[in-house]
């Protein structure tokens, strides 16, 4: 799971166990592709 956007910061993401965190919606297409190039 991802989350981010203006209302939410990155101890947030760690916090719930979240796989990332993403200041917008092109940092997310880069961390979910590092994920799935993980596995």
């Amino acid at each position: 799971m991802l989350v981010g956007g203006a209302p939410l910061y990155p101890e947030f993401a760690e916090k719930i166990g979240a796989d990332g965190y993403c200041v917008d919606a092109v940092a997310c297409k880069e961390i979910s592709a590092k994920i799935v190039a993980k596995n």
